[in-house]
């Protein structure tokens, strides 16, 4: 377990993911994109990274568990994007898609690695560019 000022709280993990379900609805995805690089400067990165990255997501699919609605892949992943790099996690949100079945998926990635997804995730799912988020 990592420092508490850390770790988002369950509280703040609902109030974010409620954030990320509104959000896009209300303003767009391109505007939630934007919202996210301004409120996400870049900071250095903490030394205890991988405890952050670990209880941050284990603590949003929790919250996404309690979650009223059904938090899917992309309000999870910004929420998690958010949180992580509001801590100074070099974080990266990812979109892919896989077209035959179809199927679309966002993850976030950390290190180079998606982080809380299986290991084989990018290589089924072509993932966009960078989005710059």
């Amino acid at each position: 377990m990592i420092d508490e000022r850390h770790a988002p709280g369950i509280i703040t993990c609902l109030a974010t993911l409620l954030c990320m379900d509104l959000l896009p609805r209300l303003i767009g995805l391109r505007r939630t994109f934007a919202l996210l690089r301004r409120l996400t400067a870049a900071r250095p990165e903490p030394p205890d990274a991988a405890a952050i990255i670990a209880d941050t997501t284990h603590r949003i699919s929790l919250a996404a568990a309690f979650y009223p609605r059904r938090a899917l892949c992309l309000e999870q992943s910004l929420a998690v994007f958010l949180l992580l790099r509001r801590r100074g996690v070099r974080a990266e949100l990812r979109l892919g898609v896989q077209p035959r079945p179809f199927r679309a998926h966002a993850w976030v990635e950390a290190g180079g690695r998606a982080i809380s997804e299986a290991e084989d995730l990018p290589l089924t799912l072509v993932a966009f560019p960078s989005l710059g988020v």
